[in-house]
């Protein structure tokens, strides 16, 4: 099921999608908050939710992902 576009209200910034078909995922590895925040040496990492209902606070969560390159915290499986 779609969502009507105005739904997802910061996919400009999200570059957020919708599979609408049957996907098969792979799980290729985890990743621990808690080894992020030690790697970062942060006292927390920012909240997970990608937009807390504004668009403001939907760029604050994008640079602070993009600045933390959480790639590198991977742990392949």
């Amino acid at each position: 099921m779609a969502l009507p576009p105005n739904e997802v209200f910061d996919m400009d910034i999200t570059d957020e999608g919708w599979l609408e078909t049957p996907t098969t995922f792979v799980k290729l590895g985890t990743l621990n908050f808690e080894d992020i925040e030690i790697g970062l040496n942060e006292d927390s990492v920012i909240g997970e939710a990608a937009s807390d209902g504004t668009v403001d606070y939907s760029k604050k969560v994008l640079k602070w992902w993009k600045r933390a390159r959480i790639k590198r915290f991977i742990k392949y499986a």
